[in-house]
């Protein structure tokens, strides 16, 4: 069992959120179906990291693998917002980029254990 909290692409993870959320502002009112999606989506990516820490092997990587894809619906809801006008471009390319740092993390930390098996 791993503490989850101290898991680097954990802490990249819970900064995505932080930061998603705090750029759901009043603009996403309009859509409130795209807002809750993508906040559940965001905060998936870091509570399957945990949820997931407290089991090893193959658990652990079916885990991390569900957090993957969130990434990916996370970065989808963010290219609709950014086409719908409630997210701006400067909003959009630094989430993103942060989507994808997280993105490269998971892959890297998943590689990293499956040699580990």
């Amino acid at each position: 069992m791993r503490d989850f909290k101290k898991l680097e692409v954990w802490k990249l993870a819970h900064a995505l959120s932080l930061d998603v959320f705090r750029s759901c502002g009043r603009e996403f009112s309009r859509f409130p179906g795209l807002r809750a999606q993508t906040l559940r989506a965001v905060q998936s990516i870091g509570s399957n990291i945990a949820e997931g820490s407290g089991s090893e092997g193959a658990e652990f990587l079916r885990f991390l693998g569900h957090s993957l894809r969130s990434t990916l619906e996370v970065e989808n809801d963010l290219i609709l917002s950014r086409d719908l006008g409630v997210l701006r471009q400067r909003d959009f390319d630094r989430l993103n980029e942060r989507v994808d740092h997280v993105r490269r993390k998971l892959i890297s930390f998943m590689r990293f254990l499956r040699g580990q098996e």
